[in-house]
This record gives C-alpha cells, sequence and structure tokens, in this order.
C-alpha cells in the first residue's frame, strides 16, 4: 500500500511511527512510501490492511497537525 505525504520533512517521522506499530516502509519517492502489514495470526484481507493502516494513519495525523497523508493504493 502506497502513502503519499503532503510534505515530505515528515516523511521519516511517518515511517518510524508505522514501523512502531508493526507496518515496515521502504520509500518509494521523497514524498511517497510503501508500507507492508503483517498479521502473526492469519493474513488480512485487502479491507483489513486499509483499515489497520488507515488507524495508524489517523493517530499519526492528530499528533501532526497540517501534514496531510494520501492513500494511494
Amino acid at each position: 500500500m502506497q502513502i503519499e505525504v503532503s510534505d515530505p520533512a515528515f516523511v521519516q517521522s511517518l515511517r518510524a511511527y508505522l514501523q512502531s506499530q508493526g507496518c515496515p516502509s521502504e520509500p518509494q519517492s521523497a514524498d511517497v512510501v510503501e508500507v507492508r502489514v503483517f498479521s502473526p495470526a492469519a493474513p488480512l484481507d485487502e479491507a483489513q490492511t486499509r483499515m489497520k493502516v488507515f488507524g495508524h494513519l489517523r493517530e499519526w495525523c492528530a499528533d501532526n497537525p497540517g501534514v496531510k497523508v494520501d492513500l494511494l493504493t
């Protein structure tokens, strides 16, 4: 799943937060990261994966007002 960050200066902060939540990521460009979601119990379907990432993004955005993120895929 790819996420676009409105301000590239916050990409590292987002990546660190996602990593702490068990969702490692890799930069795709200055403002886009590719996130992976792992589930120890059973594989998640696409909807479950999106909900998990969306929840983490809501939390991160609440702590970083003014920064916007978009789910690209």
